[in-house]
């Protein structure tokens, strides 16, 4: 059977709307297959409908946090191993530990530059 290929799916959580329209259509032009949500409360059913390859996530959300997001989805087979990059303002140590004990595979302060996070996201999508 041939291994179907398809562009890798950037799965994008931060209620900036304005650096998620950035950042989609940057990807884009990298040929990823990127869908951004605004709304973390709505961000899981979105995922599970995605079928991300990777999974970003902003920290300071309302509603529901990236730290709480990244535990639900670890907690959740379909996304127990997919990599996950936190792209926050949040560069306190103790945030940085957190993530990583939360099972995220990278950690970008903002503002974050579109090239640093394209040779991140090859990186773990290798």
């Amino acid at each position: 059977m041939v291994a179907e290929n398809r562009a890798k799916r950037i799965f994008i959580v931060d209620d900036e709307k304005d650096l998620t329209e950035i950042f989609e259509y940057k990807l884009r032009k990298e040929s990823f297959d990127t869908k951004a949500v605004n709304d973390p409360l709505r961000s899981i059913d979105e995922a599970r409908m995605f079928s991300p390859d990777l999974i970003v996530l902003d920290v300071m959300m309302p509603g529901i946090n990236g730290f709480q997001l990244c535990r639900i989805l670890r907690a959740n087979q379909v996304f127990a191993h997919t990599p996950i990059i936190f792209m926050t303002a949040c560069n306190d140590v103790e945030d940085r530990v957190r993530a990583f004990e939360y099972g995220c595979n990278g950690y970008l302060f903002k503002p974050v530059e579109v090239a640093v996070f394209i040779i991140m996201a090859y990186t773990i999508l290798q």
